[in-house]
């Protein structure tokens, strides 16, 4: 490539390469950030220096473990279990870290640059620019772009693809486009459930396009079939001990506070202002963090100046419809749920938010292209909301930290114990941030011990010290104490 033609590509998408370059700046903590919750796994297998590793035989394994989380879940996501649980699990967090945020990089690349082909305008840099300032991490909770493996940057990947074949064919009418849209959609359904929010997106795209429906026949198929195998996995397996993410509860008032919450979480700085604001520690990383500050505020108000004097567009009222579905189907679709009504606080949102991110940005594009006030608005207050969400994100990986030190306390304490530690032990645990099946994982694979954990509340509110309380039970189940040490100094 010679120079002037390197030149020509700079010019004609400068302000595309500033806001990925942005991008790049505003997503690297997820590279900083540890892992947590389900991710723990990966966390501690890298600890014990990847002990934890299959023999030849792991694609099998793979497969029979697949087949039989399907069945006793009664899920059809077999490509969630296999990412989450074999591919990423013999790396080291560094390594995960890093696809985690290329996958991150990617998935909105592609939604962005599938939603702009939608507009009659270029609209790309900006919907990249507003899909930023919707990022919002949340590791006090689940958190869709540090955890859970690759599972939504492969469902917004996949099914924005999707779209964008579907779009391509109803410009083209060559049916390979559609064919491809195809199979990424039923792809996508392999990865959860939630997919199926994108068949009525189709549904607008189809209808808007072409003015007809006879096309969606094939989508309207695959989701049949997916969703009739999926009522029947769900109904063959015993309601007692089915996941609680897949219960529905009917309670109008707490499907409509859950839908609410969730909601909110799609909403730029949704996490800035529903947590605790600790200005001590925003100075401090703003002490630490200026320089990216200053890139980041300095490239959104050039991009979103530049964009400044166009003509004002009338887009399609269609693409305000999909902007809307991708914000509020999210979380319907989790609304009912049993788990979340039972977790899910104003303070909370859960990973869909990945998905409504896209919904915010499109809403905001056309709020910038349809009203001259908007883009004024636009131009004061989003550079600042880019930066401050940069801020609080770095904040919640702050959080984050704690659980790493005490899960790697934790395993420390474990591996000193491992000699007084006998199979059929029931280990109590309090004061730790570690889910019971975590330590029991770690117990079972790599000290080749079945030990049972549970976690109770803490012993004594005045108590500056957790301890592992380590009880032998005999065949009548009457617990006899056996042992106690100190394990972590609680300081915070």
């Amino acid at each position: 490539m010679n120079i002037n033609k390197l030149k020509d590509i700079i010019s004609r998408y400068n302000l595309e390469i500033l806001v990925v370059l942005l991008m790049v700046v505003y997503l690297f903590p997820i590279i900083q950030s540890v892992l947590f919750s389900d991710d723990a796994f990966i966390f501690l297998n890298s600890l014990i220096d990847n002990k934890i590793i299959g023999d030849d035989s792991w694609l099998f394994k793979a497969k029979e473990e697949t087949i039989t989380w399907a069945l006793n879940s009664g899920r059809i996501a077999p490509l969630f279990y296999f990412t989450n649980n074999y591919l990423l699990y013999n790396l080291n967090p560094i390594s995960v870290k890093l696809i985690y945020y290329v996958g991150t990089l990617l998935a909105i690349f592609i939604g962005c640059y599938t939603i702009s082909k939608l507009f009659e305008y270029n609209i790309f840099s900006l919907l990249l620019l507003f899909c930023i300032g919707s990022v919002q991490f949340c590791i006090r909770y689940h958190d869709s772009y540090n955890s859970f493996g690759l599972l939504y940057p492969c469902i917004v990947i996949f099914n924005f693809s999707s779209l964008y074949f579907a779009n391509t064919y109803l410009s083209t009418m060559r049916n390979l486009n559609l064919y491809i849209s195809l199979a990424f959609f039923l792809v996508s359904l392999f990865f959860q459930e939630i997919s199926l929010i994108f068949l009525p997106i189709h549904m607008v795209l189809y209808w808007w396009k072409s003015k007809s429906i006879k096309h969606l026949i094939p989508y309207f198929v695959i989701a049949g079939l997916y969703f009739l195998l999926f009522c029947f996995m769900r109904l063959s397996v015993d309601t007692s001990t089915q996941y609680s993410g897949l219960k529905s509860v009917f309670d109008f008032k707490k499907n409509i506070y859950v839908f609410y919450s969730q909601f909110l979480g799609g909403i730029p700085l949704r996490n800035t202002f529903c947590t605790y604001f600790d200005f001590d520690l925003y100075c401090k990383l703003l002490t630490e963090n200026w320089l990216q500050v200053l890139f980041m505020f300095i490239v959104s108000f050039f991009v979103l100046w530049r964009q400044f004097n166009i003509k004002t567009i009338q887009s399609s009222n269609y693409i305000i419809v999909i902007g809307f579905m991708l914000l509020l189907l999210p979380a319907l679709s989790i609304s009912f749920s049993a788990k979340y009504i039972e977790e899910i606080s104003e303070s909370k949102f859960y990973i869909p938010v990945f998905i409504q991110i896209f919904g915010s940005a499109l809403l905001l594009g056309v709020l910038f292209l349809r009203f001259y006030w908007g883009r004024i608005f636009i131009l004061i207050v989003f550079p600042s909301i880019i930066c401050l969400s940069f801020l609080t994100n770095k904040t919640e990986i702050e959080k984050g930290k704690r659980i790493h030190t005490r899960h790697s306390l934790l395993l420390k304490k474990l591996e000193q114990s491992d000699k007084i530690l006998k199979p059929g032990d029931t280990l109590l645990t309090y004061n730790l941030w570690t889910e019971d099946r975590v330590v029991e994982n770690l117990m079972e694979q790599y000290f080749k011990k079945k030990i049972i954990c549970k976690k109770i509340n803490e012993l004594d509110s005045n108590s500056i010290y957790s301890n592992i309380l380590i009880y032998r039970y005999d065949d009548t189940l009457q617990y006899e104490f056996k042992r106690k040490f100190n394990l972590i100094k609680n300081n915070y």
